[in-house]
């Protein structure tokens, strides 16, 4: 058991090195090679917009086709082995302008979709094999994720845009490699139910504790958006400089390693859906703390609240869903979610920056923790009585 535990659980981790190595040269790193071209920032946020439009679309779809054929393994094969054929042309084709644009807005709308699937994968994987760590394989992603942002910059700034071209390259390699490598799970439901797409999207929007946990995660992303997205913006404010920002991506990211690389053990003590609504306030304690901070260098130190919020969070949802809508319907339920969340922080994007440059920082980021103080209330108390129900339901007699 040990052994398959650490086979299957390295290919895994493999496959979210690569991944997340590919994810962060993408989103930041595409934006200035477009501009590279000569495309000004209107037209860099208009394929950023058409990218996030591109996702919510697309994630459904996507979710839907899991679901109802099982086959994660095979979309996530299917879509690295284009991206792969992709970045050899990129080789040839970096030149043209044309090119570029087509490539950026297939790959950053794609790339934002499979997020999901490597996650709804590793899940549903788990729930057949429990011989899978999901916490150690997402905290993969973290640190890789981190490692890349710091040296992937310097690098093409040293040897150009073909550089994010190799090095993506060698990403969708390890990818492909790592999912073939990956064994089918030792037992597989073959009789299972084909499902429709309304069927699924049905299912979750009547499942009650499905949609409390949505709403109670929307409440939590003014606070999010805020310290993750905005971060940057708050180390300027704080007195910092793009060096002070490279660092704290850094501490962000080797902050939450830890938890992720643990959750799994933290999710048998302490319930995956306590987890959530620990990370929901932890959310409001980073706000807190950011607001506090004098100045940008203790921004960058504060920024290690990030393991008791996003640290906790991000896995969180994803277990959570899977053990509220079943395994079933859990690719839709999860691309859902993503999908409600994406429109979510466009429509709170630009109020929150308002308030930032009209009201200063301090009060942005307050603002941001205020609806994740009552989403994690309500979620606290929604999930305290729902446990309390099924352990009294499992205590009745048979």
């Amino acid at each position: 058991m040990q052994a398959r535990r650490y086979n299957v659980t390295s290919k895994f981790m493999m496959l979210f090195v690569g991944f997340y190595v590919a994810q962060i040269i993408y989103f930041g790193l595409m934006p200035s090679i477009l501009a590279s071209f000569g495309y000004g920032e209107t037209f860099v946020g208009y394929v950023m917009s058409l990218m996030n439009a591109t996702g919510l679309v697309v994630r459904l779809i996507i979710g839907y086709i899991v679901d109802r054929y099982s086959c994660p393994k095979g979309v996530v094969i299917s879509i690295f082995t284009f991206f792969t054929l992709a970045q050899v042309l990129f080789f040839y084709l970096y030149t043209s302008s044309l090119y570029i644009t087509l490539f950026a807005l297939s790959a950053l709308g794609l790339v934002t979709v499979v997020a999901g699937i490597c996650d709804t994968w590793a899940v549903k994987y788990r729930e057949v094999d429990p011989s899978l760590d999901y916490g150690k394989v997402r905290s993969c992603g973290s640190i890789s994720y981190a490692v890349t942002g710091l040296i992937a910059g310097q690098l093409v700034a040293m040897f150009g845009n073909s550089i994010a071209a190799f090095l993506t390259l060698v990403a969708w390699l390890i990818v492909v490699s790592a999912a073939v490598l990956i064994p089918n799970p030792p037992k597989v439901d073959m009789t299972r139910d084909r499902i429709s797409f309304r069927q699924g999207i049905k299912s979750c929007v009547k499942n009650r504790a499905y949609v409390v946990m949505i709403i109670c995660v929307l409440l939590c992303m003014p606070a999010d958006t805020a310290a993750n997205s905005y971060f940057s913006t708050v180390v300027i404010n704080k007195g910092g400089t793009s060096s002070d920002v490279g660092i704290g991506l850094f501490v962000m990211a080797f902050s939450e390693f830890w938890v992720i690389y643990f959750f799994s053990k933290l999710a048998r003590r302490f319930t995956a859906e306590r987890l959530l609504y620990f990370g929901i306030f932890g959310s409001v304690i980073r706000c807190l703390a950011l607001a506090a901070a004098p100045n940008a260098k203790w921004v960058v130190i504060l920024i290690c609240t990030q393991a008791v919020s996003f640290g906790l969070t991000m896995p969180a949802k994803v277990i959570c869903v899977n053990n509220i809508v079943g395994n079933k319907y859990s690719a839709t339920a999860l691309q859902l979610m993503f999908v409600v969340s994406g429109i979510a922080s466009m429509l709170i994007s630009t109020p929150l920056g308002s308030i930032c440059e009209n009201f200063g920082v301090n009060i942005f980021l307050l603002v941001g923790a205020a609806p994740a103080v009552l989403g994690a209330v309500i979620l606290m108390i929604y999930t305290e009585h729902r446990l309390k129900a099924m352990a009294n339901e499992a205590t009745l007699p048979s």
